[in-house]
């Protein structure tokens, strides 16, 4: 849920923009700021005494970052945080590591995973946390329909557009769980993707 604190106006904007919108982000009954930063990855705005212009959690994301300065979490501790490779088997240059990874996501059964971009209705790249890697996915078992392409006009099929917002409404930057069954010659996963414990080829 999103809930609006306050708003700014913009005196000497140039895009048109005239205000910024800050707001509060809760999933469920936890505030998305407040969790970032009693994780040590993001400080606190600071306000002025006069300044009533703040968030409505302000007293509660002061005691999160107080609590992670003093357990040195994230950006309060003394080491640089590890390196992390993903390895990014989605585009079509990267067909043979895409065939090499094929094997592993199959064997591992259930994965869990985010959508990090949705192409069409039934076709995304998902990133896979435990295999370290970024995948192209197609949903098994159905054929959506396409949409238009802004490089060359070519227009869509009937409901292709209708399609993609779905999915990329429901799915995108979603906790999904992928099963993959199959390859196509161009390093494409196969599978399935559930959306709350639902087959999602289902539900389009």
């Amino acid at each position: 849920t999103v809930g609006i604190d306050y708003i700014r106006p913009l005196p000497n904007a140039t895009s048109g923009e005239t205000e910024r919108v800050f707001a509060s982000v809760s999933e469920g009954q936890n505030n998305v700021a407040v969790a970032l930063v009693a994780n040590g990855f993001a400080a606190v705005m600071k306000h002025r005494q006069d300044d009533q212009d703040r968030s409505l959690y302000y007293d509660d994301l002061i005691q999160a970052e107080a609590a992670a300065a003093r357990d040195k979490k994230g950006l309060h501790g003394d080491t640089a945080p590890p390196t992390r490779h993903i390895n990014d088997v989605s585009n079509s240059s990267a067909t043979a590591q895409a065939k090499q990874m094929f094997g592993f996501v199959q064997r591992a059964g259930r994965l869990q995973g985010i959508v990090q971009h949705v192409v069409n209705g039934a076709r995304f790249k998902v990133l896979i946390p435990k295999q370290s890697c970024v995948v192209a996915l197609v949903l098994a078992g159905v054929r959506c329909p396409s949409t238009g392409r802004k490089d060359t006009g070519e227009a869509g099929e009937p409901y292709g557009e209708e399609a993609y917002a779905f999915a990329r409404d429901k799915c995108l930057q979603h906790d999904v769980e992928v099963e993959v069954m199959a390859q196509d010659k161009i390093g494409t996963m196969i599978g399935r993707l559930y959306l709350h414990k639902q087959d999602f080829a289902v539900t389009l």
